[in-house]
């Protein structure tokens, strides 16, 4: 239990946001169902975090395909969501109806090359520490993905800085930050085990900032305020 603590909080606070998101009503934009999509993604990555915590550090009771197959979804999904704020952050700036097909294949092309990685490379495990963790190219694949999608966003920021209000640029720079830096905490310190942290912290950016309850519908009047990122 003491070894994804942490996870289950966050855990916790993620379904917490989610709840709270379903239960009001908003307009079905393109930005509210990007992030539904980021909620149930996160959700399932941090479920698969805890798994993968456990088998890990029971190498010896878990079954290798058992425990390489929880590993893939864990990481597989934690490239999904990278993936998915990105594209929020972009469809914030540029409407993702207006995406060009070439558009969409470059921004998928890199997301589906990890996935293939993932299905067939090697993922190696530390058990030398206090507490195991996974090695190799499966799981360099999230701070590859972490890299390209970031420069990415940041690409479509500083293109359309000036279109772009005060409000959005008060989600969309913290959550990349944030990514960046458990990246790199993530990368030099491989026992800390931190990626749910991250996630979190994301979400929770981008709910504050832009999914916020003002811009819900109000049940009982039907009245409802489209201010926010959609």
């Amino acid at each position: 239990m003491t070894e994804y603590k942490m996870q289950l909080l966050c855990l916790c606070l993620l379904l917490f946001i989610g709840v709270y998101h379903l239960r009001c009503k908003r307009l079905q934009t393109t930005a509210v169902k990007l992030f539904d999509r980021i909620i149930s993604v996160a959700i399932i990555n941090i479920v698969f975090d805890i798994i993968t915590v456990h088998t890990v550090n029971h190498l010896d009771q878990v079954p290798a395909g058992l425990n390489r197959f929880v590993h893939q979804i864990f990481i597989g999904s934690m490239n999904l969501y990278i993936f998915l704020v990105c594209i929020y952050i972009i469809q914030g700036i540029r409407d993702y109806k207006n995406f060009t097909r070439r558009l969409k294949l470059s921004l998928t092309a890199p997301l589906i090359f990890a996935w293939i990685i993932i299905a067939f490379g090697p993922i190696s495990y530390n058990t030398s520490g206090r507490i195991a963790y996974s090695y190799g190219w499966v799981p360099t694949t999230c701070y590859i993905l972490v890299v390209v999608y970031i420069g990415i966003s940041l690409y479509y920021c500083f293109r359309y800085w000036k279109q772009i209000d005060i409000q959005k640029k008060n989600a969309m720079l913290p959550a990349l930050f944030i990514m960046a830096l458990v990246a790199v905490i993530q990368k030099l310190y491989p026992e800390s085990l931190i990626s749910a942290m991250a996630v979190i912290l994301m979400v929770f950016s981008i709910f504050i900032s832009l999914e916020n309850p003002s811009d819900y519908i109000d049940k009982k009047s039907g009245v409802y305020n489209v201010e926010g990122f959609s």
